[in-house]
């Protein structure tokens, strides 16, 4: 019997909890920082201690946290598994470096990336997990969690390539989000998709990852889902900005928008439409305005 400990209690945990109930093999327990939100809920180092596995099915403005809260708890063996798809916000750090400099030396540690939409993995449906890790043995062990479920698991060996395409489709899945609420249609959304994975290619090598990184089911796959899903928050996050001029909800591809900008500094103008994006996110412009210029 192996014990799965869900950090987590939101759309995404509730999800993986349902899925990994089905495998008998496998106990599960959740914890989330809301009391009372978890049944029976034992301190969040006596559950990690147990665990064979740890998913942080937390947004990456808690990854840091959480990491450092069960970091000394762990059993040797334990895989901590983060679905997070942004960067830290103060330090423009993607979720592989943030677990990094937090869980202790040796302790095993994967990313999921890929089109996951919880909404749908929870009814039953089919969902990619784009596992990267930096040993095989790791994604061996994610895939065999995963291996009774309607999770389809692949595999990644650079970290920083899928953490970035996580982080680039939810920030491009707002765009998709601004043409589908100014209805300028399903042709020029189409379009549009195209523009932004050729600029998430080319922001890749300019980050130091190979650009054709954005084809794999972490980048590519996982912005169609992204951009095109009614239950994607950053698909809404981009109809909100049409609607009402500001960011309703707190998304992954909101918060870290900023932190690509930086990093790409006055590179930004080589890419229009993370240009225009730029402009209605960071400037408050008109996102009307910015996308019929686009």
């Amino acid at each position: 019997m192996k014990k799965v400990v869900i950090i987590g209690a939101g759309e995404l945990g509730n999800a993986m909890n349902k899925i990994l109930s089905k495998n008998r093999n496998l106990v599960l327990e959740s914890w989330n920082r809301k009391l009372g939100s978890s049944r029976g809920q034992k301190p969040i180092g006596d559950a990690a201690a147990e665990a064979d596995f740890v998913l942080l099915c937390v947004p990456s403005w808690a990854i840091r946290e959480v990491a450092a809260s069960v970091r000394n708890y762990l059993k040797k063996g334990a895989v901590i598994i983060t679905f997070a798809k942004g960067l830290e916000q103060k330090t423009k750090k993607t979720m592989d470096k943030v677990l990094g400099e937090e869980l202790l030396k040796d302790q095993l540690y994967a990313l999921i990336g890929g089109p996951m939409i919880a909404e749908e993995i929870i009814t039953g449906k089919i969902g990619i997990g784009f596992v990267a890790a930096s040993e095989k043995k790791i994604f061996a062990k994610v895939k065999n969690l995963f291996e009774k479920s309607n999770i389809r698991i692949e595999y990644c060996a650079d970290m920083r390539a899928v953490a970035l395409c996580g982080v680039l489709k939810n920030i491009y899945a707002i765009g998709l989000g601004i043409i589908d609420a100014l209805e300028l249609g399903e042709n020029f959304k189409g379009w549009v998709a195209q523009q932004a994975v050729c600029e998430m290619g080319q922001i890749l090598e300019i980050l130091g990852v190979e650009k054709n990184a954005i084809f794999s089911a972490g980048g590519f796959a996982d912005l169609m889902a992204t951009g095109y899903s009614k239950n994607s928050r950053n698909r809404q996050v981009g109809d909100d900005l049409v609607k009402t001029g500001k960011c309703c909800l707190e998304s992954e591809g909101y918060i870290s928008f900023s932190g690509v900008a930086s990093l790409l500094k006055n590179k930004i103008k080589k890419f229009p439409l993370f240009l225009s994006l730029h402009s209605v996110i960071e400037k408050g412009e008109d996102a009307r305005r910015a996308f019929y210029d686009l």
